[in-house]
């Protein structure tokens, strides 16, 4: 099996989304919640909920079966944001935020169940647009498996939603030679080049959202290097229910 990795604001453990999904539990850096500090749990933000469910898990929602993309896959969950969405924890240029989810008990065993193959990262700088700074090379880092004992792991960065800013350049660490960064379109184009939820497109690319981050970095190097629906996407939410979301 494969599991993946997600850093985020936790997860809710008995949403029935997940109760076919082996969900390990990494560091809570966060500790709001009362419980211990391997026990990610979502207390409000509900943002890390949206990305687990777009991963991995199933339900029925509205008279449809919904599935994550990995449906089946393991997730090993860290939490570095709290209820409001503020950023806790360690910094991405530090070895202890990633080590959280490739070796979760700390036992020096990265061919475990528990050991992230994938890392999802839905997040980045809110500045350094297009640098390419120790952030991003510690992510270079982790692909390259020089923080798991030679066990080379796929990094998922979001491009960020900075399209519409004077500066629309990813931010790192989406700039990482190594990661596959990732930025937002949509199947649908109403007459006034708005998506189904009324988001608006670049109207320089057919079906790219307009928010989604993108351009060269410093050295030249064009990010995102993918782009994936990021429109009206259903996914899990927070009280065991379902949203439809957007982003990168």
């Amino acid at each position: 099996g494969v599991t993946v990795g997600i850093i985020d604001s936790g997860i809710q453990h008995s949403h029935p989304y997940f109760s076919q999904v082996t969900v390990h539990d990494a560091r809570d850096w966060v500790l709001d919640d009362g419980n211990p500090d391997f026990f990610p749990e979502d207390t409000g933000c509900g943002h890390g909920v949206n990305v687990a469910g777009i991963v991995s898990g199933s339900s029925t929602y509205q008279g449809r079966v919904i599935k994550g993309n990995s449906f089946k896959s393991d997730l090993t969950i860290e939490r570095i944001f709290d209820a409001s969405c503020t950023r806790r924890g360690p910094n991405e240029d530090t070895n202890a935020i990633w080590n959280e989810i490739l070796d979760p008990d700390n036992d020096g065993n990265f061919n475990e169940p528990s050991s992230a193959d994938i890392s999802s990262n839905s997040w980045g700088d809110d500045g350094n647009y297009g640098d390419y700074n120790s952030k991003s090379k510690q992510v270079d880092r982790v692909v390259k498996g020089e923080l798991s004992n030679g066990k080379e792991i796929t990094v998922v960065m979001s491009a960020g939603n900075n399209g519409n800013n004077a500066d629309p350049r990813v931010t790192p660490p989406g700039t990482a030679k190594n990661s596959i960064t990732v930025g937002s379109i949509a199947d649908f184009r109403n007459s006034s080049s708005q998506s189904q939820g009324g988001v608006a497109y670049d109207s320089n690319n057919l079906y790219v959202m307009s928010s989604s981050s993108r351009g060269t970095d410093i050295s030249g190097r064009v990010k995102p290097d993918i782009l994936a629906p990021g429109s009206q996407i259903t996914t899990s939410a927070l009280s065991s229910s379902y949203a439809s979301v957007e982003g990168t």
